[in-house]
């Protein structure tokens, strides 16, 4: 996966519960557009847990 390679296992690993269930349009472009424009697994774990809300919980 782009994201492990990117960031490393474990960051690559993580998002996958905070990501469980979403599946609208928005919340997932601005999950790509995360994984881009992220420098640091710390900041993309940080942007995911702001896009998915409540659902990081």
């Amino acid at each position: 996966m782009a994201v492990t390679r990117r960031f490393g296992t474990d960051t690559g690993e993580r998002p996958s519960a905070l990501l469980a269930g979403v599946s609208d349009p928005e919340s997932l472009a601005a999950l790509g557009d995360a994984v881009i424009e992220c420098v640091t697994g710390e900041e993309l774990l940080a942007a995911a847990r702001r896009i998915v809300g409540d659902r990081a919980e």
